[in-house]
C-alpha cells in the first residue's frame, strides 16, 4: 500500500487545527522547565536542576518541530519568534535544522533560499553573543544551562533521529512509534513518529488521537516501537 493510499483510509484534516487552550499548551510547554532548572541552578543546586534541564530540551524540541510544519497555531511571526528563541536557548540556529527536517539532511547554506541564509547567521550570531555574555561575565547559572544544552545537542541525532528511523530504511515513510502509555506521556508524544511522517501537519498534541485512528482504520500495518 502506497503513502497515499494509506493517508485516504483515516481521517484527518480535523485534527490540524488547534483551540485556543491547546495553542497556549503548545507555545508555553518550555516556560516552567526552563524557569525551574534555572532557577535551580541560580541557586547552585545543579543536580536539582538537570531533570528540569532534560525537559526542556525535550519540550523544546517539541515545540521547534511544530513550528517546523506551522503547527504551533500562531501567525507567521510567532512562530518565527518561537524558532529564535529556542535557538539561543537551545545553542543551535533552528532555521537550520528545520531546513534539514525538511529537505531531508541536505546542506542548509549550500541549498537553502536568502531566507535560510539570513535566518540562520542572525540565529547563530545571538547563540554566539548569549555564550559570549554568559562566559564573559561568569554567570554560573548560564554557564550551566549552556554547559547542559551542548550536551543535549550531541544527543539529539541519536534521540531524534536513529530513535525513530533505525530499521525502517526499506519504508521510510513509516517511521517507528510508541504505544505504551506512559512512556508517551513521559516523552510528551514525541515518538509518534509514525503517525507524524504520514500526516506531518498535525500538530503533536493530536498525535495520540491520530494514533487511535491508524489503529483503527490501519489494524494491519506494522507498527515497529520506539523503545
Amino acid at each position: 500500500m502506497t503513502h497515499q493510499e494509506l493517508i485516504r483510509k483515516v481521517e484527518w484534516k480535523d485534527l490540524i487545527s488547534l483551540s485556543v487552550k491547546e495553542t497556549l499548551i503548545e507555545n508555553s510547554l518550555t516556560i516552567p522547565w526552563f524557569i525551574i532548572s534555572i532557577t535551580l541552578a541560580y541557586f547552585g543546586y545543579y543536580l536539582l536542576a538537570l531533570p528540569f534541564s532534560a525537559f526542556f530540551f525535550l519540550t523544546g524540541l517539541r515545540q521547534v518541530h511544530n513550528g517546523f510544519h506551522n503547527s504551533l497555531g500562531t501567525n507567521h511571526f510567532l512562530t518565527w519568534l518561537t524558532l529564535f528563541v529556542n535557538s539561543i536557548l537551545m545553542l543551535v540556529s533552528i532555521h537550520a535544522v528545520k531546513f534539514n527536517h525538511i529537505r531531508h539532511h541536505k546542506v542548509t547554506w549550500q541549498l537553502g533560499n536568502q531566507h535560510y541564509r539570513k535566518n540562520l547567521v542572525v540565529e547563530l550570531l545571538a547563540v554566539a553573543l548569549f555564550i559570549f555574555m554568559a562566559v564573559y561575565f561568569r554567570i554560573d547559572f548560564l554557564i550551566y544551562h549552556i554547559s547542559i544544552m551542548l550536551v543535549g545537542e550531541f544527543l539529539m541525532a541519536f534521540f531524534a533521529v536513529w530513535t525513530v528511523h533505525h530499521d525502517t530504511h526499506e519504508n521510510p515513510e513509516l517511521a517507528r512509534t510508541q504505544r505504551v502509555r506512559w512512556k508517551n506521556k513521559l516523552t510528551f508524544s514525541m515518538f509518534y513518529h509514525l503517525e507524524h511522517h504520514l500526516f506531518p501537519a498535525v500538530p503533536t498534541i493530536k498525535l495520540p488521537e491520530l494514533a487511535k485512528r491508524i489503529d483503527k482504520d490501519l489494524p494491519e500495518m506494522e507498527k515497529k516501537q520506539t523503545f
